[in-house]
């Protein structure tokens, strides 16, 4: 394993791809949407294994 890979909660993570901050882009403020008009309001477990 080199340094741009990292372990967390058990699974491979590159560092590309760790947590981003600041505001949503349109196309995630989309799917967000999107997922609670399907599973609706409150499902936030199941979301967070969906993404």
């Amino acid at each position: 394993m080199d340094g741009a890979t990292m372990i967390k909660n058990g699974s491979k993570i590159d560092e590309e791809s760790e947590l981003r901050r600041g505001p949503w882009t349109l196309e995630e403020d989309t799917i967000l949407i999107h997922y609670i008009a399907h599973h609706g309001e409150g499902r936030w477990n199941m979301l967070a294994r969906c993404s």
